[in-house]
């Protein structure tokens, strides 16, 4: 699927931090984007910065809003969800609302609408389930895999990888927001590893797994590259802290995460696989 000339695309999340650039991304090859989110302010923010786009106060958790946003709709981008691991934990109700039944939703509408595709965007966590976000984020992948035998007419493509760079609520960010503040930096203990890539390798991804994808089972990227916190933050420190010295606080990790990350269940871990130097993260954070 190269052509997206004149298609109608809605992007579930629209105004995070990956949906933005798949918004810019779709623009620049000829597509209608349609952004729906219930975080009306980045909708506002999107306007503003893509004054073409359409933009739709939704939440998914609600079938008939979802039947609107979905309307007419050439190919879905579902990318809404409870991202944070211990938010998640503690707000248990709204990850089912949103991760779960916000998913079946999109996926009982694409019965009546038919979309030519239908993107299900998922995360390593599913290989390794700890915890509620990783659990309902699994549900959201065999839900996908059980509608792709009910409806012949969509393509339904599951991209699963790892942490997107200075997405929200990622480290970067957080780290970044408490050295500005003069607060010490919080390091969840510094042997834990994850796999990371950039916005746009994320993206690229996606945009091939439209073209290429054959199924609904997980896509997984074959080279994603991971990386310890510890040398993540030495990165950090050394980009942004110019010197000056910082406290770090090392707490331990949540209940529901993991030390390090798989993208398939049994495979190499994210501390396992080819490493991102320090050198070559620099210009990413």
């Amino acid at each position: 699927m190269t052509d997206f000339k004149n298609k109608k695309v809605g992007i579930s999340g629209g105004g995070g931090f990956l949906s933005t650039e798949l918004t810019k991304q779709f623009l620049e090859r000829g597509a209608n984007v349609r952004a729906f989110s219930r975080n009306e302010t980045k909708l506002f923010q999107l306007k503003e910065k893509f004054p073409s786009v359409e933009v739709m106060p939704v939440d998914i958790f609600h079938r008939c809003s979802v039947a609107q946003a979905m309307e007419g709709v050439d190919i879905l981008i579902h990318a809404a969800a409870v991202k944070i691991v211990q938010m998640s934990e503690t707000f248990t109700t709204q990850t089912v609302r949103t991760n779960v039944i916000g998913t079946l939703n999109i996926l009982e509408e694409s019965l009546f609408t038919k979309p030519e595709a239908l993107v299900y965007i998922s995360t390593d966590k599913c290989s390794s389930i700890r915890g509620f976000y990783a659990s309902s984020k699994s549900l959201g992948e065999g839900m996908m895999q059980e509608f792709q035998t009910i409806n012949k007419d969509t393509r339904y493509i599951t991209p699963r990888y790892g942490n997107i760079i200075f997405s929200s609520n990622s480290v970067i960010p957080k780290w970044l927001g408490l050295l500005n503040e003069g607060r010490d930096i919080e390091l969840h203990n510094p042997e834990s590893s994850r796999f990371l890539w950039s916005v746009s390798q994320a993206a690229d991804f996606i945009f091939d797994r439209l073209e290429n994808a054959t199924s609904a089972a997980p896509q997984i990227p074959t080279h994603m590259k991971g990386m310890r916190m510890d040398k993540l933050l030495e990165a950090f420190l050394l980009k942004y802290a110019k010197g000056k010295k910082v406290n770090v606080n090392i707490t331990s990790l949540g209940n529901a995460d993991n030390l390090h990350e798989r993208l398939v269940e049994n495979g190499p871990t994210s501390a396992e696989v080819e490493q991102w130097t320090i050198e070559e993260i620099l210009p990413l954070i």
